[in-house]
């Protein structure tokens, strides 16, 4: 017996050809998994830079972890502490402005409480080092 799909001639029995089919499939499905645990080892360490002290790699993590919506929760988590009790040797309102950027990207409504509270601390957001 010989089957046509997508222009290939396919000979024998159609349960191989199920199986033709089926092994891609399982293939794609595997590589997404591969896919979220390298975003997850991803964001584990941006969120480790983001609690750095060298500006440069705590400024990085702040601007890039928001590419990484899967992990959306464990990065708002971690961006409200970093707004909340976060101290940089300098710069700290550039790094304020930063992480309250990410968190409006993600539309963390759980994040106005504490963006709230910044703005009442009189803890600046304002640019002081980075142009």
């Amino acid at each position: 017996m010989m089957f046509r799909v997508a222009g290939l001639m396919l000979m024998r029995h159609p349960t191989r050809w199920l199986l033709g089919l089926a092994i891609p499939a399982v293939v794609a499905f595997s590589g997404g998994e591969a896919l979220a645990q390298d975003e997850a080892s991803t964001v584990r360490a941006l969120l480790r830079d983001l609690k750095s002290s060298d500006l440069e790699r705590a400024l990085s993590a702040a601007q890039s972890v928001g590419r990484y919506p899967r992990e959306r929760a464990r990065i708002v988590a971690a961006l409200i502490a970093a707004i909340k009790t976060g101290e940089w040797p300098r710069c700290g309102g550039d790094m304020r402005d930063a992480i309250a950027r990410t968190l409006v990207d993600l539309r963390a409504k759980e994040a106005v409480g504490p963006l709230l509270e910044l703005a009442a601390s009189g803890r600046t957001i304002d640019h002081e080092c980075v142009e």
